[in-house]
């Protein structure tokens, strides 16, 4: 079953975390993606009192637009709402879901641009792979390796795990509300396993076999801390994990 926009599902709240995640690596959005929330924005019903006016003093057409940004402040997009409080809200929906499609698109260029921030981070946990540090490995295991090299990397292993955990984050809402793949289906419900998002193809490893979600719920496995989830990736792939 191919991906669709479901507006019950998929909301200007979900385009506008995925932005600014994006943003928060130096990527920008797509003009007409940022156009989309800002439209979105705007059609918003505001709370704040209209600024009384003398309405003789108005041309037709400020009129028009005064008297339209009085229904706007009142629309409370209920039962028996004003005819505006619908037109308004049908337009934010088109806005979501024009931006959705526009944003839907542009996947390729964003995963590009995550690379080297991904690569970066990756490449740390590898080293404490090849260091000797393990899943499960504790600050006394690491301690016992007596290796300076290896403590370093400990120490520092928490941040670069941080980063990948915000990529992770970003690249599985990618596929639960952009579509991108992997994507599948069970009676309705997103049933979907990431690992092949974050390892290369020719590494053969299962399915499953590091990150598993149901229903964006996130499946540990036998491991409790996002650390020891990278680590067993990291040992997985022998130096090949990569960003999809």
């Amino acid at each position: 079953m191919a991906f669709q926009f479901n507006p019950m599902t998929i909301g200007i709240t979900d385009l506008r975390d995925i932005v600014d995640t994006a943003a928060a690596y130096g990527i920008k959005p797509n003009p007409k993606v940022a156009h989309g929330i800002q439209l979105y924005e705007t059609l918003h019903p505001r709370v704040t009192t209209v600024p009384a006016v003398t309405l003789l003093d108005l041309t037709e057409d400020e009129a028009i637009e005064h008297a339209f940004a009085i229904a706007r402040s009142k629309a409370t997009f209920m039962p028996g709402q004003p005819a505006v409080g619908v037109a308004v809200s049908t337009l934010q929906d088109q806005a979501v879901r024009e931006t959705w499609e526009i944003l839907a698109a542009d996947t390729d260029r964003i995963i590009q641009e995550l690379r080297p921030t991904f690569d970066a981070a990756a490449g740390q946990v590898h080293a404490a792979v090849e260091a000797g540090i393990r899943p499960h490995s504790t600050a006394q295991d690491v301690l016992d390796l007596e290796d300076a090299t290896a403590a370093a990397l400990w120490n520092d292993l928490n941040t670069h795990v941080r980063a990948l955990e915000r990529i992770k984050n970003l690249r599985v809402k990618m596929s639960t509300k952009l579509g991108l793949p992997p994507q599948a289906f069970y009676n309705g419900d997103v049933i979907t396993d990431y690992t092949a998002c974050f390892a290369d193809p020719d590494t053969g490893i299962k399915a499953g076999a590091i990150f598993a979600y149901a229903n964006n719920a996130i499946g540990r496995k036998t491991f409790t801390e996002p650390r020891q989830e990278w680590l067993a990736l990291a040992a997985a792939t022998k130096g090949k994990m990569q960003l999809n």
